[in-house]
Formats: structure tokens, sequence, C-alpha cells
């Protein structure tokens, strides 16, 4: 990409200037630029689009996973809770059971 000159002598010397050749190569040095310039633009929209996609690619398979991980262990919770539950009745239905056969040999 060829910057045109910032040399401020230049530029005043090329508005001033009554020779047409360099206004015109000065105003062609500015369209390059200025069609450079959007070539690099466009270039740089289509990349950061890209890598934006990319990266939405990427948080949902990580969504997607965080998902299944949390459907699992709640899963596993839920099993581990049930078992709790069920010994938790079995060790009162064995206290009862004690305590109906406490009451029993008591009496005799």
């Amino acid at each position: 990409m060829v910057m045109p000159s910032t040399d401020e002598r230049h530029r005043a010397d090329v508005r001033t200037s009554n020779d047409s050749d360099a206004v015109n190569s000065y105003n062609a040095k500015i369209k390059r630029f200025n069609g450079d310039l959007t070539a690099y633009n466009d270039c740089m929209h289509a990349y950061i689009d890209k890598a934006n996609a990319d990266v939405k690619i990427v948080q949902d398979k990580a969504n997607a996973e965080l998902k299944l991980i949390t459907e699992r262990a709640n899963s596993s919770m839920k099993a581990i809770q049930d078992k709790i539950r069920q010994a938790v009745s079995d060790a009162q239905s064995t206290n009862t059971a004690l305590a109906q056969d406490t009451a029993k040999l008591r009496k005799q």
C-alpha cells in the first residue's frame, strides 16, 4: 500500500500548483491509497467475521458439553440421594424392629 506524502510543503505545493501533472499524480496516489484502504478494511471485516463465527462454534460446543456434564452430575446426585433415603428408611425399619424385640424381651 502506497501512502501519500504527509509533507505539508508538498501538499501546499500541489494545491497551489498550476502543474496538472503534479495534481494528477497526487490525486492518483490518494485514489490508490483509498482503494488499498478499502481492500484492507474489507479483508479485516471478513477476518473478524470468520473469527467471531469460530468463537461461536467453540462456545456452542463448550455449552453442549457443559450441559451433558451437568445432566450426568444431576443424575448421579439423584442416585446418591435415593440411596441415602433408602438407607435412612432401612435404618428406621431396623430401629423399629429392634425396639419391638426389646419391648418383648423386657415383658418376659
